[in-house]
């Protein structure tokens, strides 16, 4: 849970992130990619997304770690420990994670920048936020997740006519969203109720998330591998 304060009344936001892979990315750089993780990498990261799914945020965090001590380039297990230090609390050392994980995707990951605009958000830097939110969106404008984040920003910046579209951007790409984030006729988005199914996970069939990203707990280790791949 989160409590965002911002200019004019607190905005409450329940996430729990796991990823999608980069839009526009093929079949064939995505399989020569994998032929690069060595099977321990594979097996450690494996074991983490259980973790997660366990509500094990410790453990994950500990698989991830050695995922990645294994295979550096691992920029998914990066994503994955800053959701893990997210669930731990550790705000600077999940933005740490999902930084890196930017970076060595070489920003073609929109849901390490979602995350980190979140993080960003909990630090109460809501102009950051949109910045990086922003460069999400460029990679993959289709995720309602990401416009549900963008919209909570502005939210917070008071920019609130914005925000009201960009949470109707957000409904138009996936309008399961409506009973998380509700939107009344005429009126600004509900931003102060949860949108757990919202910026949580964005998968098709798992309960929090947009248009086909992420997932929540109630997500199995299956469901996320076939998601991430």
């Amino acid at each position: 849970n989160l409590e965002l304060s911002a200019p004019m009344q607190p905005v409450e936001l329940h996430l729990r992130v796991i990823n999608r892979p980069p839009r526009g990315s093929t079949d064939y750089t995505v399989s020569v990619r994998e032929l690069k993780i060595p099977g321990r990498a594979r097996a450690a990261f494996d074991k983490g997304l259980e973790r997660l799914e366990k509500f094990d945020a410790a453990g994950g965090r500990t698989q991830f770690a050695r995922a990645i001590a294994v295979f550096p380039e691992y920029y998914e297990a990066y994503y994955h420990l800053g959701v893990a230090e997210l669930r731990l609390r550790n705000n600077r050392k999940a933005a740490e994670a999902f930084q890196k994980a930017i970076d060595l995707s070489g920003g073609r990951y929109p849901w390490a920048q979602f995350s980190l605009g979140f993080v960003l958000c909990r630090l109460g830097d809501y102009a950051e936020a949109k910045k990086v939110i922003d460069r999400g969106l460029e990679v993959d404008d289709n995720s309602a997740i990401g416009h549900v984040m963008l919209s909570v920003v502005l939210f917070g910046l008071n920019r609130l006519d914005e925000a009201e579209q960009s949470a109707r951007q957000a409904l138009l790409r996936n309008p399961g969203l409506a009973s998380a984030y509700p939107i009344d006729s005429g009126s600004r988005p509900m931003a102060n109720r949860s949108t757990t199914g919202a910026a949580s996970r964005s998968c098709g069939g798992c309960e929090p998330a947009a248009g086909s990203p992420g997932c929540t707990g109630t997500c199995s280790a299956t469901d996320l591998r076939r998601r991430h791949w």
